[in-house]
């Protein structure tokens, strides 16, 4: 049982339903989504959407397809611009050479409904809205869950296998577990509101794009996205020193636009938050497992909390399908808290990086607060100077590749380290490499069609080159042998750069696990999550818990 359907659940049941998992998929609401705080879908999200062949759902969610995405930076939505980011429009757009596909804009309000109709389509998932977990019961065997209708009152009660708690920040799972939630830091209020306009785009004095960041005196604390490229617009407050009213957030419109005569209304409830990192201290109390907000929270600077949520989800569903066949053994679960928890410290830490820097030109913009509206020759220069500071310092915001693709499971007990140097991790910057516990890199393998990362995704990949099939073949017979879903794949030629070695076996989120020249027994038995002693012990019957008594 999957609890909260929002982007990280929908993700996890959907990628269950696909291995053909039976899970329920509770979702308290009608699935409906008004706030629309999510709208950055990154690279590695956009590549897990080519796995579940929704990218045309997205690239067509809503958003006009020939939009500018640029980012500016304005004195005020009809002053002066200072600086701008390029960012070409969707239609515009191509797949970088490290992936084969592109990052893609999709407010919340468009994702959800897209990912919960990919849950659905999935025969083995049942799509329970407007149902609420009521509370859960776990033994050794499985987990008791009662849930509410709340349509008819009626309350059914399920037996699953697991339980996993996609119900965001203020997760009732993790309560009720007595999990304990703590900041790591708090970094100051947020807030935002959505309205709007029917004429402020022909007003604006940057023209169209797909963000527009306010710098005034006092600091860059407003930020206004378009949703919808036509008339809904989206403010945030980044960093307040206090929690922001109806009335501030109004205020702060007002002062964005720098009218008081251009026309708006409001669409939503200002929505607050605490801007910081959260962390639940564990991720995970025997059958139950967090996900998402429920487990981590940070910044929404460099938009990073969902897609590291939906990383989750993918990281969790393959060791729970595994795991409920009866093929995987009780270290890929404990895996899932070891490789996911630094892998959430880290975008945490960039997202935080990122949000510093906005607080930091603060203290700039009061010592030029003199020259950033002066009309004079060094009024000039200074909003010449500083627009040139704003793109250098934020353009590592929109151009992460390094922090969608390059995170790595260096530590975890499921993959076999070579002895290989680290890369550097960084947030712009990504070096595809093939080494144990990173994302196995992408390669077309024939004029544009089809990646080496179609292959990923049902079971594990031995990758090969032309002349290791020997090797290759003794290394699938071995997993075969131990009952290990596993699949051949020769590698194009050119790929000796990116994969250096006779052999790379790639689990099923796209991770590799191993790399050399010849598997042991013992090495497999690792990977999929078993001790050495404990393989015999798997059940003989190898298959998912039934569990959906009703």
């Amino acid at each position: 049982m999957v609890v909260g359907a929002g982007p990280v659940g929908a993700a996890l049941a959907g990628e269950l339903g696909r291995l053909g998992v039976r899970c329920f998929l509770v979702e308290v609401s009608d699935g409906q989504v008004f706030d629309p705080r999510l709208h950055a879908v990154n690279v590695r999200s956009m590549e897990l959407a080519r796995r579940w062949g929704i990218t045309d759902e997205l690239r067509n969610c809503g958003w006009p397809q020939d939009h500018s995405q640029d980012v500016v930076y304005v004195t005020s939505l009809l002053g002066e611009v200072l600086g701008r980011i390029r960012w070409p429009a969707i239609a515009h757009m191509t797949p970088p050479p490290e992936s084969p596909t592109f990052a893609q804009r999709c407010p919340q309000t468009w994702f959800n409904p897209i990912l919960q109709r990919f849950a659905a389509r999935q025969k083995s998932v049942r799509l329970c809205l407007l149902n609420r977990l009521e509370c859960f019961e776990q033994d050794a065997n499985g987990v008791t869950a009662r849930v509410s209708d709340l349509r008819t009152g009626a309350t059914w009660t399920a037996r699953v296998a697991y339980l996993v708690a996609a119900d965001g920040a203020r997760s009732q799972v993790r309560e009720q577990l007595g999990i304990e939630r703590r900041y790591a830091s708090q970094l100051g209020h947020s807030a935002e509101i959505v309205f709007r306009s029917r004429t402020l785009a022909q007003l604006m004095g940057a023209g169209e794009a797909g963000r527009y960041n306010i710098v005034e005196p006092g600091g860059m604390s407003k930020s206004l996205l378009p949703i919808d490229g036509v008339d809904l617009y989206r403010m945030t407050l980044i960093a307040e020193g206090e929690r922001v009213t109806r009335e501030r957030i109004v205020q702060a419109i007002r002062q964005a636009i720098g009218n008081d005569d251009v026309p708006f209304e409001l669409v939503n409830d200002v929505i607050p938050w605490i801007s910081g990192v959260t962390e639940a201290e564990s991720f995970r109390r025997d059958r139950v497992f967090l996900a998402g907000d429920a487990a981590h929270t940070m910044p929404t600077t460099g938009g990073m909390g969902m897609n590291t949520g939906i990383l989750d989800a993918v990281d969790l569903a393959w060791k729970l399908e595994a795991c409920c066949r009866g093929w995987g053994g009780p270290v890929l679960l404990d895996s899932y808290e070891l490789e996911r928890r630094p892998a959430a410290q880290r975008t945490s830490e960039m997202a935080s990086a990122i949000y510093r820097d906005w607080l930091a030109l603060e203290a700039q913009l009061k010592r030029g607060a003199d020259l950033l509206y002066a009309d004079c020759t060094e009024g000039v220069a200074y909003r010449g100077d500083l627009g040139k500071q704003l793109v250098s310092v934020f353009s590592r915001e929109f151009n992460s590749i390094g922090g969608a693709l390059g995170y790595r499971y260096s530590n975890s007990p499921i993959c076999i380290p070579d002895g290989s140097p680290e890369p550097e991790d960084s947030l712009s910057f990504y070096l595809p490499v093939s080494r144990p516990g990173h994302r196995a890199p992408h390669m077309w393998v024939d004029k544009g069609s089809t990646s080496t990362l179609d292959w990923f995704g049902r079971g594990f990949c031995v990758l090969h080159h032309g002349d290791s099939r020997d090797l290759a073949e003794e290394a699938l017979g071995i997993a075969l042998g131990l009952g290990f879903p596993t699949s051949l794949k020769q590698l194009p030629r050119g790929t000796r750069s990116l994969y250096p070695e006779h052999i790379t076996i790639v689990r099923p989120d796209g991770h590799v696990a191993w790399r050399g020249s010849r598997i042991a027994a013992s090495e497999w038995r690792t990977v999929a999550g078993w001790p050495a002693t404990d393989i015999d012990s798997r059940p003989s019957n190898s298959r998912h818990l039934k569990g959906d008594t009703v």
